[in-house]
């Protein structure tokens, strides 16, 4: 009879251990296939901003009036940042100056795409990294691109997908021509850190980069392009 008591209480306690294992293994593994799933989107949807920048450069160099980028969300938002600002000084001479709404991808807590005045962010962890560079030329003959998008519509959120719609409204360029000059471009955004490292790597040795403004001596001529994008999520 104690025998058999103790062959059951064995049992038990051995189904017990099995079933907790699986449990704590189910649990566990569906955890790591929601990471998976989700880092699989987040680098997704960088690769659609990559493209919807490519659709947007068609505006500035073809003159291409209107183009549409296709973009997925699941369990995600899309929708305009806080405004940011542009500003080219050539010094002693003049300044152009222009205000962008961000397209912000946003993934859960800590994650985001930004397209920002021509670039490509990549928000992850508090920390961000230019991933594609904004439409600047840097050197003796300077040409700064400010791509001005200006949200039209709410944000969207949940999942689906949405077509990101963008219409070239004006266009304009300003020449500079009798240099030598000083030229100061400031991104005026949340991420300062970012744009010092991406223009460190794009600059040489007569620019000088602190936080998001960087400052170039010599440059013999500069042109400022300036066109102004309306975005429509549909």
């Amino acid at each position: 009879m104690d025998r058999g008591v103790s062959d059951l209480v064995g049992y038990v306690l051995i189904f017990a251990l099995i079933t907790s294992s699986v449990a704590v293994v189910t649990v566990g593994g569906y955890d790591s296939l929601g990471s998976v799933r989700d880092a699989e989107r987040f680098e997704n949807a960088q690769r659609v901003f990559d493209v919807l920048g490519a659709n947007v450069d068609d505006h500035l160099e073809s003159h291409v009036e209107s183009r549409g980028t296709e973009i997925r969300l699941a369990d995600a938002r899309l929708g305009f940042g806080d405004p940011v600002t542009l500003n080219v000084t050539v010094e002693g001479v003049g300044s152009n100056q222009t205000t962008i709404d961000p397209l912000v991808y946003t993934q859960g807590a800590d994650r985001q795409i930004a397209y920002t005045g021509g670039a490509v962010l990549r928000v992850q962890g508090g920390g961000a990294l230019v991933t594609t560079g904004p439409p600047f030329r840097f050197g003796d003959e300077m040409v700064i691109s400010m791509v001005n998008t200006r949200g039209r519509d709410p944000g969207i959120a949940g999942s689906g997908r949405v077509l990101v719609r963008t219409e070239a409204t004006t266009r304009s360029t300003h020449a500079y021509t009798d240099g030598p000059y000083t030229v100061s471009v400031t991104v005026d955004d949340s991420y300062p850190d970012a744009w010092e490292r991406w223009f460190k790597s794009e600059t040489g040795e007569n620019c000088t980069a602190t936080g998001g403004t960087v400052t170039c001596d010599g440059v013999e001529s500069v042109y400022v392009r300036t066109v102004a994008i309306d975005v429509y999520l549909e």
